[in-house]
């Protein structure tokens, strides 16, 4: 008999073509489904567990598992990453549906206000639409906020547009997040590369580790974002919190996933994270300032 996927002539005693690996099954059956079905499930799951508790409870191992070859047991870095991208922005995307009815009931009242050079300033849609119509505009913006040169003229003009546009402005910010987060990961494995020199990993080892400690922190806002939906306070105490404790969580995993996968002693962890550190705020101040421009641009 011959395999029905590639034509190689095989045994009937064989469960497997040798060529392409596909299961000797002579008739489809509801059994063979079922099997199928089970078998992937339960691979994926246990998988994707072992994965999960490797990445939260042992800082560090994963990454040093997969660059030492040891990857058949765990989720690929990408994959995991973008498994739980794709969960958080549904989580936010979830929120803002739930929270629609009370941001219609503001955007009704038709009235928004920012702060521009210590001025409070008043524009509603409405009215940013009336002195569109009669090209007032750059005057208004000239003689009542003080904007004279045309870039200023251009980002509060975005400003009042993104402000009336309510939650379609989120939503462009939020897409805009999305492909900024994948491109913030490569660029600070660069501060990894740099500072960890002496450990001669090649690039795509210093990306392996912040795959992995990028997707740790996706998971904890993920449980963060549930945590503020479950509890609401208008006091603020409950968001305050969660920040705080990420914050040092965070820190804490960084510190111990570091010494994991670099090797290195306590005090040159500590020292290390240091400029770490200055590289995230630094490089997140720069891809906020562009996420925010490009989302002014887009917004219309």
């Amino acid at each position: 008999m011959e395999c029905k996927n590639c034509h190689q002539e095989i045994n009937e005693n064989q469960h497997f073509c040798p060529n392409c690996g596909q299961k000797n099954i002579p008739h489809l059956n509801l059994k063979y489904l079922l099997e199928e079905f089970l078998e992937n499930y339960i691979y994926i799951e246990s998988k994707l567990f072992k994965t999960l508790k490797s990445l939260i409870f042992k800082p560090g191992h994963l990454s040093k598992e997969f660059i030492d070859g040891k990857r058949v047991s765990f989720v690929a870095p990408v994959r995991l990453y973008i498994t739980f991208s794709v969960l958080f922005f549904f989580i936010i995307a979830l929120g803002n549906f739930i929270n629609e009815n009370t941001h219609q009931k503001e955007a009704s009242k038709g009235m928004v206000y920012f702060t521009y050079k210590d001025k409070k300033v008043e524009v509603s849609a409405e009215k940013y639409k009336e002195l569109k119509n009669k090209n007032e505009f750059v005057t208004f913006m000239k003689d009542s906020i003080g904007a004279e040169n045309v870039i200023e003229q251009y980002f509060v003009e975005k400003t009042i547009i993104a402000q009336n546009s309510g939650d379609s402005f989120k939503e462009t910010i939020l897409n805009q997040l999305s492909i900024f987060l994948i491109l913030f990961i490569p660029f600070i494995s660069l501060f990894y590369k740099w500072s960890f020199v002496k450990n001669r990993y090649n690039y795509i080892k210093h990306l392996v580790f912040n795959l992995h400690f990028n997707t740790f922190i996706i998971l904890l806002l993920t449980v963060d974002k549930l945590i503020l939906f479950a509890f609401k306070d208008d006091s603020g105490l409950v968001l305050i919190t969660t920040i705080l404790l990420s914050v040092v969580y965070v820190l804490v995993y960084l510190f111990f996933a570091i010494k994991k996968f670099y090797e290195r002693k306590g005090w040159v962890v500590l020292y290390k994270m240091i400029f770490l550190l200055l590289g995230y705020i630094i490089s997140a101040t720069l891809f906020f300032l562009l996420l925010v421009l490009m989302s002014l641009v887009i917004t219309h």
